[in-house]
């Protein structure tokens, strides 16, 4: 993550993908639990860069998450920087660019920041009913979905730094 133009736009790809996931998915299959597109975009994220400004920006996206739900301030904060910080260290070991990978990191990466999410409201909020069940579906639904968005991110990412370099003043 190298400039304030990629930040501004994983921002505004991250409202857009709050918007999606909890409008759009819930409008097209009610039945079915909604991937969690901005926990996606953090694991793109802790994929592609491992330095401050990508923290920080896991930072955001999980205060946008928290904003949006209108609960508490801070939990999704603290759970995608937790989850941002693990993949970031560990996908220097990793082949990030393999489906398999993205979709396994997406399933764990929804369980993880789910329960760190629990362990941070847990005193303040009773816990829902049917949580396990609620999980399970959420991370399958988030791990089928995360190799295509993960290729939209990248595209959509680099066509922002390739416009930069080929524009001149």
């Amino acid at each position: 993550m190298s400039s304030w133009h990629t930040a501004t736009r994983v921002i505004l790809l991250g409202l857009a993908a709050i918007f999606v996931q909890a409008t759009l998915f819930k409008a097209l299959l009610p039945a079915f639990p909604a991937p969690n597109l901005a926990l996606l975009l953090v694991i793109y994220l802790a994929f592609k860069s491992s330095d401050v400004l990508g923290a920080f920006l896991a930072f955001l996206l999980g205060l946008e998450v928290d904003l949006y739900s209108g609960v508490l301030l801070g939990p999704w904060a603290g759970s995608f920087v937790t989850v941002y910080s693990i993949y970031a260290l560990v996908a220097r070991r990793l082949f990030v660019e393999s489906y398999i990978t993205s979709t396994l990191a997406a399933v764990v990466a929804t369980c993880l920041a789910t329960l760190v999410y629990f362990l941070l409201i847990w005193s303040f909020l009773p816990l829902p009913e049917n949580i396990l069940w609620k999980l399970t579906q959420e991370a399958i639904v988030t791990g089928v979905f995360a190799a295509p968005f993960m290729v939209f991110f990248d595209r959509l990412l680099r066509a922002g730094r390739e416009e930069r370099k080929t524009a001149s003043w």
